[in-house]
């Protein structure tokens, strides 16, 4: 019984030091410490926050871990009405997202139009403290549906301040 005791206990020491040793290639991106944090945009009462973290994300398809946006926004489009929840209102940087300079491209889901989009938010020149965000359909195959659902319910086109 001492015997089985003690092969069961290596046995779990040797599984858990597999797991806490993941040989999988890991790309760290600099670039998107940046773009982390909170991104406040208000005017007359209607006001979106972006909350952006940088996660190492872990990608099936290379096999690979990589540095990627996450997070969520909250959107309300006057002082007393707030659209969705976190849970809902997703930004997911890890399946697309674009790094170019000053910009960073990621899809966004807006529960308002319950669709994904491309979210881009820009650097303001000679400012890591001021983007402008651009909301955009995403390119590709669509298919028709009885009712349009063109256009977001989210502001873009804006400017965004990073508070922190």
């Amino acid at each position: 019984m001492k015997k089985l005791l003690t092969i069961v206990i290596l046995a779990f020491l040797c599984a858990l030091n597999a797991v806490a040793q993941d040989s999988r290639p890991y790309t760290e991106v600099p670039e998107l410490d940046k773009f982390a944090g909170e991104w406040v945009y208000s005017n007359k009462g209607e006001s979106l926050t972006l909350f952006l973290t940088k996660e190492k994300t872990y990608v099936e398809t290379i096999n690979s871990y990589v540095d990627a946006l996450a997070g969520f926004y909250e959107y309300k489009p006057d002082k007393s009405s707030s659209l969705g929840n976190k849970d809902k209102n997703k930004i997911i940087a890890g399946r697309l997202v674009a790094i170019n300079g000053d910009a960073a491209t990621f899809l966004i889901i807006d529960s308002g139009k319950n669709k994904p989009g491309q979210a881009t938010l820009e650097f303001m020149p000679n400012s890591f403290k001021q983007a402008k965000l651009d909301i955009m359909e995403l390119e590709g195959v669509k298919v028709k549906k009885k009712t349009s659902t063109s256009g977001f319910s989210l502001p873009s086109g804006i400017i965004l301040k990073k508070v922190n």
